[in-house]
C-alpha cells in the first residue's frame, strides 16, 4: 500500500521509514511487555503452571484486534472489470508522491501509465481481474476465508509465472534469505542466553533477555528512522549490503566471543543485538523497496503477495530451524551453529544482490525533485 501512495523511491524511502517507527516503537514496548509478564509471580494454580499464559493471551488479542481493524477499515476499492491494480497517485489527493505529479504525467502516456516502466515487463504479466461490486467487507472476508474452484486452475497461475523474472526473482530471494537469516538469529539469541550454562547457554533470567531483545528494536527504531536520511546517500542497493554485511560479525560476536571470555558476556550480546537491529532496519526497508521497483505500478500487490508470501514460509520455518540448530549445537559443545548459518544468509545475499537489475533512471530524476523538496520544507 506504501509503494502505491508514494510513486516514487524517495518518498517510498520516507513512507517506509516512517512506518519502520511505529513498528519498532510496537516492537519495543511488547517485548518489554512480554518480558514483564513472563516474570511475574501468580498465586492462581492454572497461572503457576502456565506462567507464559497471559502473554500470550495479550498477543492472541491484540492479533484478534488487527483482522477486525482490516475488516472494517481496510476493504479494497471497486474496480472495474479491466481495472487491474491502479495507481492512486492519478485520481488520489492524499498521495504522498504528489510533489512531482507535474512531472510525471510529462513523462506518461495519455493513459497515464509509464511506458519506461511497463515496457520492463511484457504485456502478459498484467494480471487479468475481475470486478469487485462488493463492500469493502464483504470483499475481504471473501478473499480470505473463500476459496473459489477457478483459482486452482492451471490459467490462474499465469499471471504469477508471468512475474517471476531476473527481475523480480532476486530481489524476493533477498528479501527470503533476509526473512529466514533474522528469523534463525532472533531465536537463537533468545535460547543462548536463557540456556543454562552447564547445557552451553548464558543462563538470563526471563526479564534480562527481554531487555536484551528490546536493544534490537531501539537501535532497530533508531535506523528506520534515519533509513531516508542514509538512503538519500547510499541509494537502495548499497543500504542492503551495508545492513547485510554488519549482520555478519553481529551473528558471530555472542556466540563466540562470549563463550571465550565470560567477563564481557553482557558487551558481546547488547553489541550483537545493536548490529542486529542496525542490519534489519537497513536490510527490511531496503529489501520492500527493491521489491516495488521490480515491477510497473499495475502489479504492485501482485508482487508483494509474492514476495511477502515466500517471505512469510521461510520465516515460519525459522524459528524450528533455529531450535533444531542450536540445540545441536548445544549437544555438540558448538551453540554457534546456528549463528554460523545467520552469517551464512547474509553471506549468500551480498552475493546474490549482484544480480539485482537497475531501476529506471526517470523514478531517481524524480526522487531528486523530491528530496529537494524535502529539504526546503524542512529548512522553512
Amino acid at each position: 500500500m506504501i509503494g502505491e501512495l508514494a510513486t516514487d523511491e524517495a518518498s517510498r524511502a520516507w513512507g517506509y521509514s516512517a512506518y519502520g517507527v511505529v513498528f519498532s516503537g510496537a516492537g519495543i514496548i511488547g517485548t518489554l511487555a512480554g518480558g514483564s509478564l513472563g516474570s511475574l509471580t501468580w498465586e492462581d494454580d492454572f497461572l503457576q503452571k502456565r506462567p507464559y499464559f497471559i502473554a500470550c493471551l495479550l498477543g492472541t488479542l491484540l492479533a484478534l484486534l488487527g483482522v477486525i481493524v482490516t475488516a472494517h477499515g481496510l476493504g479494497e476499492r471497486p474496480r472495474g472489470p479491466h481495472a487491474g491494480y491502479s495507481p492512486v497517485g492519478d485520481d488520489n489527493p492524499m498521495e504522498m508522491g504528489t510533489l512531482g505529479d507535474a512531472r510525471r504525467r510529462d513523462s506518461r502516456s495519455p493513459s497515464g501509465t509509464d511506458p519506461h516502466r511497463d515496457s520492463l515487463l511484457d504485456s502478459s504479466s498484467s494480471p487479468p481481474s475481475t470486478a469487485v461490486a462488493a463492500s469493502p467487507r464483504a470483499s475481504f472476508f471473501r478473499h480470505v476465508f473463500c476459496l473459489s474452484p477457478s483459482s486452482l486452475r492451471p490459467d490462474a497461475l499465469r499471471p504469477y509465472l508471468a512475474l517471476l523474472t531476473i527481475r523480480t526473482i532476486v530481489p524476493i530471494i533477498l528479501y527470503c534469505t533476509y526473512s529466514l537469516g533474522h528469523s534463525v538469529f532472533h531465536t537463537a539469541l533468545s535460547l543462548l542466553a536463557a540456556s543454562p550454562q552447564d547445557k552451553g547457554g548464558f543462563g538470563l533470567k526471563p526479564a534480562s533477555v527481554a531487555y536484551v531483545m528490546t536493544s534490537v528494536s531501539f537501535v532497530k527504531l533508531i535506523f528506520k528512522a534515519g533509513y531516508y536520511v542514509i538512503h538519500s546517500h547510499l541509494g537502495t542497493l548499497r543500504c542492503f549490503r551495508l545492513g547485510a554485511f554488519l549482520m555478519i560479525p553481529g551473528a558471530l560476536l555472542a556466540p563466540l566471543l562470549g563463550k571465550v571470555f565470560p567477563s564481557v558476556t553482557w558487551p558481546a550480546l547488547y553489541l550483537s543485538a545493536a548490529l542486529s537491529g542496525v542490519s534489519e532496519g537497513l536490510m527490511y526497508l531496503s529489501t520492500i523497496m527493491l521489491v516495488t521497483d521490480s515491477v510497473a505500478h499495475s502489479n504492485y500487490g501482485l508482487i508483494h503477495g509474492i514476495a511477502g508470501s515466500a517471505a512469510a514460509l521461510v520465516k515460519t520455518g525459522g524459528p524450528t530451524l533455529s531450535g533444531f540448530l542450536i540445540g545441536r549445537g548445544m549437544a555438540s559443545g558448538r551453540p554457534w551453529i546456528a549463528f554460523a548459518f545467520v552469517a551464512l544468509c547474509q553471506t549468500a545475499s551480498l552475493v546474490a544482490s549482484r544480480w539485482v537489475v537497475p531501476r529506471p533512471k526517470e523514478e531517481g530524476e524524480q526522487g531528486k525533485v523530491l528530496a529537494a523538496a524535502f529539504d526546503e520544507d524542512g529548512d522553512e
